[in-house]
């Protein structure tokens, strides 16, 4: 592998402006630094070349507009470079001539000195020359931007990465939309990573910090990296994408909870190349206010990273025709909780423990969602709008903690498995009551509710494993929907209570030892087909008759138990049986 080339860029602050004026500066040169090592500072003269008795060095005359300063493959060693004070000018290279491969700069700051990127042209430059032996190149000034355009470039190089980090704050330096524009070049051949790691806080400052990305390097990886804390920039992020599998955006905050996407619209791949987010770094959580915009012809990709859990909280439209993967390669969660919109498919497919989690409200979502690998976990209302859910074999599909949940279609019999917990799930179409029953018989697994397809219960297979009688409990709306739901043998419309309603269900579907085919609300809490006396005895088992709601979230108010009213029809019906069941045909279940 190629040298680690990394450029630091120490200023305290940057600032990115574009001057609206069309006259050109009184003076205007190009100053090479010619230290060969160790420390030097911006303003002494003797450290560069093309100086002359009015112009000092770069942006020392003026307002410095058309000044460049160039440091360049001309010292044996790394050079630090001292920003004694605040500057303005229209270009700095850092690096040797195009290609080669030298030391890395540093240009720091010993006090609070910016650097003023303005331009005539309306266009200011900051560039990479080359790769580095080692290291990385260093800016920690903060940077204010006055013209309209920041182009940030790296060169074309054969080995080596191209790397820049940016440690003081960005933001705009006048009025008006200030576009930092990331493109690095297509021709360079190196294999070797490459990034821009912009480590400070982007702000609109004076006016509106936009940001453009786009890799089209042929051999590299290439990532722009956000580190800061909190970045508030407003006039959005275009990631245009580029290269499949080589344009990389990080989002990794170094502290806090805020996001640094800003609070504008993220763009992935609107120009259809490939696009991939991800969201890492060491924080336990952490919120991206920004709204994403999922576009294009070619495949898109989100993931989580690192151990902690991040959220989007801004809506997602996601309309990439070639989908959007969602992904989490670690154990932290990757929740969407506003409302998905869009019509191009969605993959869930993460290598680890983390899950992907849908919890927005209003979600008008209607393309297809299909879980590879790992967990989509639903919360309540319709999180995934109309969208029909395929769980693939090794892919899970569940829902939150007391979640009733509707979903537009779902697939249960596709190899994977839907686990709903203690909650509750509406179908609204698509799933017929034949193919969700077989899904419930796979799922149940003789009883024990730990199948590995199909639908299942993880609640009532810990409760059944401790000899308390629960089970998963379905309805045929009769519209066109279907519902199941974690349940208690004996709750016929599955409300998480048993009383004179499902008493009174039990007996007037009329099925009780006639050996018709019977549904859950009439009586077959055993998945056999029919209504007998074991399912009779399931009813009384669980001791919840009149007893209240039995799934009460912590922290809610639990169902009072009621005052048994007198004696009806229903209830001595269902006591005879009850009797019956103790001793006609328990032996059966148990052979």
């Amino acid at each position: 592998m190629g040298p680690s080339s990394q450029v630091r860029l120490t200023c305290a602050c940057v600032v990115v402006a574009v001057l609206a004026t069309a006259a050109s500066p009184a003076f205007a040169a190009n100053y090479t630094w010619k230290t060969l090592s160790g420390t030097g500072n911006w303003t002494d003269s003797v450290n560069w070349s093309g100086t002359s008795a009015t112009n000092l060095y770069p942006g020392s005359v003026g307002s410095g507009t058309n000044d460049g300063a160039f440091i360049q493959a001309i010292y044996t060693s790394a050079p630090t470079i001292n920003l004694d004070a605040s500057v303005a000018i229209r270009q700095l290279n850092l690096g040797g001539t195009t290609g080669a491969t030298t030391f890395p700069v540093t240009l720091s700051t010993s006090n609070t000195s910016t650097i003023t990127f303005s331009a005539t042209s309306g266009t200011s430059i900051l560039a990479v020359n080359s790769a580095v032996t080692s290291g990385t190149n260093l800016m920690t000034p903060s940077i204010l931007v006055v013209s309209n355009t920041l182009q940030i470039n790296m060169a074309s190089v054969t080995s080596g990465a191209l790397n820049l980090a940016m440690a003081g704050n960005l933001s705009a330096g006048s009025a008006g939309t200030k576009i930092i524009r990331y493109t690095p070049n297509n021709t360079s051949t190196t294999t070797d990573p490459s990034f821009l790691d912009f480590r400070g806080t982007i702000t609109n400052g004076s006016g509106t910090v936009s940001i453009f990305y786009r890799n089209d390097m042929p051999n590299s990886v290439n990532t722009l990296r956000l580190s800061g804390t909190g970045n508030t920039f407003s006039g959005g992020l275009n990631f245009s994408g580029g290269k499949p599998g080589q344009a990389i955006l990080e989002a990794s905050p170094a502290s806090g909870t805020n996001g640094v996407l800003g609070t504008g619209t993220l763009t992935l791949g609107a120009s259809g190349s490939s696009a991939t987010l991800n969201m890492g770094g060491s924080l336990s959580t952490v919120t991206e206010v920004c709204r994403v915009n999922v576009a294009g012809t070619v495949a898109k990709r989100i993931a989580v990273t690192g151990a902690g859990d991040r959220v989007l909280s801004g809506t997602v439209s996601q309309n990439a025709g070639a989908g959007l993967t969602l992904a989490c390669s670690n154990a932290g969660s990757l929740t969407l909780s506003n409302a998905l919109t869009g019509t191009g498919p969605i993959t869930v497919n993460s290598s680890g423990s983390g899950k992907v989690i849908f919890s927005g409200t209003a979600s008008t979502f209607s393309g297809p969602t299909t879980v590879q690998a790992g967990g989509l976990q639903l919360a309540a209302g319709v999180p995934a709008g109309t969208s029909t859910i395929t769980p693939l074999v090794g892919g899970t599909v569940s829902l939150s903690p007391y979640a009733v949940t509707t979903v537009g279609g779902l697939a249960p019999n596709a190899g994977g498995l839907t686990d709903v917990g203690n909650g509750l799930m509406t179908v609204s179409a698509g799933l017929t009551a034949a193919d969700m029953l077989t899904a419930i018989v796979a799922g149940r697994n003789g009883g024990t509710w730990d199948g590995t397809s199909g639908i299942t219960s993880s609640t009532a297979a810990t409760e059944s494993a401790a000899s308390v009688p629960r089970s998963v409990g379905w309805l045929d709306n009769g519209d066109g929907s279907v519902s199941f739901a974690y349940a208690a043998p004996g709750d016929t419309n599955i409300d998480w209570s048993i009383d004179i309603l499902d008493a009174s269900n039990f007996l007037a579907g009329g099925k009780f030892d006639t050996g018709a085919p019977a549904t859950w609300f009439e009586g077959d809490f055993s998945y056999d087909g029919i209504v007998d006396i074991l399912d009779a005895a399931d009813f009384f088992a669980t001791g919840l008759y009149d007893a209240g709601n039995y799934n009460s979230a912590p922290g809610t108010a639990a169902g009072v138990a009621a005052v048994p009213e007198p004696s009806g029809f229903a209830v001595i019906g269902l006591a005879i049986v009850g009797a019956l069941a103790s001793r006609s045909r328990r032996g059966e279940r148990d052979a």
